[in-house]
């Protein structure tokens, strides 16, 4: 039996690494075979080495057991082994200990209108992600695409996003009618910078404005009208890091059947046709031709 306490000490330092080298954890009376971090067979406590998830970075850690030759004397019973449990951030006051506040001119970007450049990024964007809100709370992200300048600026304070055929589950029209914010985040080829909007979305089927959305000749089946609340510039760090825009660096394509999921989850609740992942699976193909896009 001892009783040991730890302190973890950053091994190296990466960007975003930033546990403090004074966090300690006290575990106690344990077995040697109890240690959290030992290896199993291990007995040596001196020196250990724990893998952390610190500010969405792995880093690599040491952690420096020091054991107590004089622990408190206690009735020993059988227990589980202990665990770890990091440190949870609860405020925003524990958040910018780790976090430092940003630079007070960062604040200027955030606005509440598009600027010319937001304007232009917007005409060129192919593609953007639209974040949704379920009634019970819980969030969606749907990706919309269409040729550049799909998303129609209707004006400095508004925007019209046209839905085209889809699979009919309406999944994020639906959390509007319960719930009208909305999140959009444009992204534009071979640029690092991505615009994020926020605002209240309204659901709308004017004959007009779906004309006027048409694509291929044929008009949106419906649309929606974003009144902006807020609008910036997100940096593009993200994308750098991810490489995102560098072909050479992507890996092979993906092949996701589906079919294959509709499958395996109708089956365990009842017998169906064996050949329905491939039926689902063609299906999905022939949609994905062009002229079957809209």
């Amino acid at each position: 039996m001892i009783h040991a306490t730890a302190r973890v000490i950053p091994k190296t330092t990466m960007t975003n690494a930033t546990v403090p080298d004074t966090r300690k954890w006290d575990f106690g009376e344990i077995e040697n075979d109890e240690f959290p971090f030992c290896v199993s067979g291990t007995k040596d406590l001196s020196l250990l080495t724990l893998n952390c998830r610190a500010s969405d970075s792995i880093s690599e850690l040491l952690v420096k057991a020091v054991v107590d030759p004089h622990p408190p004397t206690r009735h020993h019973r059988s227990r589980a082994p202990r665990r770890l449990h990091m440190a949870q951030i609860h405020t925003e006051e524990a958040l910018r200990k780790i976090i430092a506040p940003p630079n007070p001119l960062i604040n200027a970007k955030l606005l509440d209108r598009l600027e010319p450049q937001a304007i232009e990024f917007i005409s060129r964007s192919p593609f953007l992600l639209l974040a949704t809100q379920r009634s019970d709370g819980s969030l969606e992200v749907s990706p919309k695409g269409d040729a550049p300048g799909f998303v129609v600026v209707e004006n400095d304070r508004s925007l019209l996003i046209p839905d085209r055929v889809g699979n009919n589950m309406a999944i994020g029209l639906i959390n509007l009618l319960a719930n009208p914010q909305i999140g959009l985040l444009f992204l534009m080829p071979a640029t690092g910078e991505t615009l994020r909007v926020s605002g209240r979305a309204t659901i709308h089927d004017d004959a007009d404005i779906c004309a006027k959305l048409a694509t291929r000749n044929k008009p949106a089946k419906l649309f929606l009208r974003i009144a902006i609340q807020r609008v910036f510039f997100h940096c593009a760090r993200s994308v750098l890091r991810a490489n995102l825009w560098k072909p050479e660096t992507w890996s092979s394509p993906q092949k996701v059947s589906v079919g294959k999921i509709v499958r395996d989850q109708v089956n365990a609740r009842q017998n169906i046709q064996q050949d329905i992942a491939k039926r689902i699976d063609d299906y999905a193909e022939e949609s994905y031709k062009v002229e079957n896009l809209y």
